[in-house]
């Protein structure tokens, strides 16, 4: 990885389980044209994000710019997010509508404490 930013490993969901447990919280945190947001504190001190792109998003390409795009604005506001467990659910519309898509993702974070 040379000159590369990473996402750490710590700062990732990694089971089956963890993503379910987000995905059956009654409420979401935000709830936009291109994708939801669930998120629970957790005790870890840190914090931890998944991010989900079915079929219904688009071919793999499509959906692979999606979590990129995610997971980039994550990784640049990781020091800043609070300690939970984030789960990002990108929906049909994502890489259509890539504008909308980036002031949704802005406002979402700034809803769970960032801005």
């Amino acid at each position: 990885m040379s000159g590369q930013s990473v996402f750490p490993k710590k700062n990732r969901l990694l089971r089956r389980s963890e993503y379910l447990r987000l995905n059956s919280l009654k409420d979401p945190v935000f709830k936009g044209k291109t994708f939801i947001l669930f998120m629970s504190s957790n005790n870890l001190g840190l914090a931890r994000i998944g991010i989900t792109a079915s079929r219904k998003v688009g071919n793999a390409v499509a959906r692979n710019r999606v979590k990129r795009l995610i997971r980039e604005s994550c990784r640049q506001l990781l020091f800043a997010l609070p300690a939970a467990d984030i789960l990002f659910i990108a929906r049909k519309g994502a890489v259509e509508f890539e504008e909308l898509f980036k002031q949704e993702l802005s406002c979402a974070l700034s809803r769970i404490g960032l801005c």
